[in-house]
């Protein structure tokens, strides 16, 4: 059942990915645009330092002891079922979505057959530790495991 928030957010979700997709194409390579932070004063960019170093390890131990054994160590995956973690693959196609997108997928779908059974802070490691490995940068806050602040922090392009 679909309540009035989640309505709300799946809008502006909605509204910030339209909007990014717009900008990407207007103007890649540059930071947020100002009409975007202008509607939605709260959103954060990946490059903005979205997490903390020790989260990222936390994830990387987390993600040897639950996600290693099919994504490979190295986070390179085994082709399209199991996909690479690290890499123009994965960034790629996450440009214009949001962390909270990939905080919700990681937390809905894996380990498979178990998925939602690790608590939600490990589940925010590791996607602290796939934003280190894909050379985000790190920053003086962690991220929280709330998905409203997720959804705020944006896939974007590298400003120069």
């Amino acid at each position: 059942m679909t309540t009035p928030l989640s309505g709300y957010r799946a809008r502006v979700l909605g509204t910030v990915v339209g909007l990014l997709a717009l900008s990407a194409f207007a103007a890649p390579g540059l930071p947020l645009p100002a009409a975007l932070t202008a509607v939605l004063p709260n959103v954060r960019s990946v490059w903005s330092g979205v997490y903390t170093t020790a989260q990222a390890e936390r994830g990387r131990a987390a993600f040897e002891a639950s996600c290693a054994a099919c994504h490979r160590p190295d986070l390179s995956g085994r082709g399209t079922a199991i996909p690479a973690l690290r890499g123009d693959s994965f960034t790629g196609e996450r440009h214009g979505t949001s962390v909270g997108e990939l905080y919700e997928l990681v937390r809905t779908t894996m380990p498979p057959g178990r998925a939602t059974t690790l608590a939600p802070e490990v589940y925010t490691d590791l996607v602290a530790y796939l934003l280190s490995a894909n050379a985000f940068p790190p920053g003086d806050s962690e991220l929280p495991p709330h998905e409203e602040t997720l959804d705020v922090i944006v896939f974007d392009e590298k400003a120069d």
